[in-house]
Order: C-alpha cells, then sequence, then structure tokens
C-alpha cells in the first residue's frame, strides 16, 4: 500500500460512526487526514474546496438525493465507500465503489481499504493529464461524432482535432474508440447516463 497521506471524509450522520472509522484506521497504521460531515450539501463543499481519495458515506445522508449525489460522484477522483446497515436494498449497493456494513468486523474492514487501495494504485489516473479541450474533443468521440463534426462543435479545423486526438492516445496509451469509451466511463470523464 502506497505511503502516501490519503484524504478521507466520513459522510454520515453518526459521531460515533466518525470516530470508530477514524480510530480503526489509526489502529491500522494508515497514513490519513479525516474529515466529518452529516449532510450532501457539507460533501459537496467539502469536496469543492479540497480533493479526497476515499469518502465514506451512508445512505442516508444521501436519501432523496440522488441526482445531486450521482453528479457528485461523477465529478469527483475519489473512491465511495457505502456505509450500510442489515436491509439496505441491492440497488443502493451499485451506487458505491465498495460496501462496508456497520457490523464488520476489524479486518474486514481494514481489507476493503487495503484493496481499494492496491486498486488505487495500479489504476491511477490524474483528470488534469488531458487539457480541457482533449477532454472536450474524448467526449465528443464518446458520443461518436467524426473528426469534422468534432471540428464544427468546437469551432477549430480538423487537423486541430487530429492533433488533440493524437495528444489523448499518447497521454492514455489506448487508440480505438471502444477503448477511450471505456477508459472514459471508468474514469468518470463521461456520466455514462448521457451516453448508453
Amino acid at each position: 500500500m502506497s505511503s502516501e497521506r490519503k484524504h478521507i471524509i466520513v459522510a454520515h450522520r453518526s459521531h460515533i460512526v466518525f470516530h470508530g472509522l477514524t480510530s480503526l484506521f489509526k489502529m491500522g497504521k494508515l497514513n490519513f487526514n479525516a474529515d466529518h460531515v452529516t449532510s450532501i450539501d457539507q460533501l459537496e463543499r467539502m469536496i469543492a474546496s479540497k480533493k479526497y481519495d476515499y469518502v465514506f458515506i451512508s445512505p442516508q445522508v444521501i436519501l432523496n438525493c440522488e441526482d445531486q449525489f450521482n453528479h457528485l460522484r461523477n465529478k469527483s477522483n475519489a473512491k465511495y465507500i457505502g456505509l450500510l446497515q442489515d436491509g439496505f436494498a441491492r440497488d443502493t449497493r451499485t451506487q458505491f465503489d465498495e460496501i462496508l456494513y456497520l457490523y464488520d468486523s476489524e479486518s474486514t474492514i481494514l481489507d476493503v481499504f487495503n484493496k481499494l487501495e492496491k486498486q488505487s494504485d495500479t489504476n491511477s489516473f490524474d483528470k488534469s493529464m488531458l487539457s480541457d479541450r482533449e477532454l472536450d474533443v474524448l467526449k465528443l468521440i464518446v458520443e461518436g461524432y467524426s473528426n469534422k463534426e468534432i471540428g464544427e462543435k468546437l469551432f477549430i479545423s480538423t487537423h486541430t482535432v487530429i492533433t488533440h486526438r493524437k495528444n489523448i492516445t499518447q497521454k492514455t496509451g489506448i487508440k480505438s474508440v471502444s477503448g477511450l469509451t471505456i477508459f472514459a466511463v471508468l474514469n468518470k470523464l463521461v456520466e455514462v447516463d448521457n451516453y448508453f
């Protein structure tokens, strides 16, 4: 696991859950900073002001705010871990990268965190690798537009579009449109609902 300090936020109405998780991470000798919020609005403000690696969140915090939560997830590179009690619906679980139950053992919780850390170490992609214009071009590629159509939409020449595509391919190592589409979805560069 990376020794780099991780930034964690716990979005749960219970202060006991926040203190319990942070105590557990300290016992596991994890290198982290942690913040606590109790509402989706607070979470949104915190994520806008600071980059978090992990968001531990209760479904109760996002109850009736699913659109706001999905928008927030798509803007952030953080991993979202659902903090569930027994009995939450199966479709609730699909909103998160990983699930923890409040009654899980210490070792289970630390194992989930370590698994996410290993995934982050091998799959990390920094959105800032691509320029804003390259991201615009990538989104239009995902939508299925040709180079000429992309140029018309962005008011740039076809030659410039081709240059951006070459840069995207160099930076990502992906040449095919289907590969770029999967890459964009997995890295939350596009909102899935808009394309599928």
